[in-house]
């Protein structure tokens, strides 16, 4: 499930949208489900890590106070319905597309975030911000690889559920990956990248040695242009960050044990 509830001061949301040049600012007052467990208050520029017991709450509170279902987002005008203001209420059901969309007093809504506000603690860092909202979920007992990165991180994009995205195209990143049935390390040396195909019967050392590194985690915060590691796996493709230096490794170690394809130039005009 995921949430969204938000007050927003239609005139200066209708301005900074609007405006010649520059990025557009959202300024609402806001509380959303990041993912899932994840819960964060954004307020007055600041954003404030809210505990799961404290959000359930907010949002049964939320709910029980809404109006009937509208048509969905609010437009981009200087006014709705003949306010300045309004509340934006979305909760999202058991499908990804299957959204919902209240009417809600928007003062009321406006003093229920301000409280919430006032027990979340203090506000969160950059880099508190990041490690929050992406957090590294457990390696389980069934542990299965489905992809290794290794990456310069391309700097933020401002989106805390996917600020650690690719914005700007790659050009120095090795990886481990399957294509078509086949298991591919792929190794930047250089302006090259190698390329080799990686026997079947390495894939089970290949997956116990990624299980082992994702037992000691890094951040998700990562300085940009520095380098980042992360591996996915299992069928919900879940991300933990690795220690760039052992994942590495890792992958010039499963390169060594392959069958090299093919070195490619770097077309760093893309």
């Amino acid at each position: 499930m995921y949430v969204y509830f938000a007050y927003r001061n239609m005139p200066e949301y209708f301005t900074a949208n609007t405006a010649l040049g520059g990025t557009p600012v959202n300024s609402d007052q806001r509380f959303t489900e990041v993912k899932d467990g994840i819960y964060l208050l954004t307020f007055d520029g600041e954003n404030y890590a809210v505990s799961t017991e404290s959000a359930k709450k907010f949002i049964d509170d939320v709910l029980s106070k809404c109006g009937e279902k509208h048509r969905g987002f609010f437009p981009l005008e200087p006014s709705y319905n003949g306010s300045e203001i309004a509340a934006v209420v979305e909760v999202q059901g058991e499908r990804p597309s299957d959204h919902s969309y209240y009417d809600m007093d928007a003062e009321v809504l406006l003093k229920m975030l301000e409280d919430l506000r006032s027990v979340s603690g203090e506000p969160l860092s950059w880099q508190e911000l990041i490690n929050y909202c992406n957090p590294n979920p457990e390696p389980d007992e069934d542990f299965e690889l489905n992809s290794i990165t290794h990456q310069i991180y391309p700097g933020p994009d401002n989106t805390p559920a996917a600020v650690i995205g690719n914005v700007y195209p790659d050009k120095r990143t090795s990886s481990f990956r399957i294509e078509g049935g086949e298991t591919f390390v792929e190794i930047r040396e250089g302006d090259s990248t190698l390329k080799y195909r990686v026997p079947s019967d390495l894939i089970p050392d290949i997956n116990e040695k990624a299980k082992e590194l994702c037992k000691d985690p890094a951040e998700a915060y990562v300085e940009e242009g520095e380098w980042e590691s992360f591996i996915r796996f299992g069928k919900d493709d879940e991300r933990i960050f690795t220690d760039p230096d052992k994942t590495i490794k890792l992958l010039k170690d499963i390169a060594s044990k392959s069958t090299f394809v093919s070195s490619e130039e770097i077309d760093w005009n893309k």
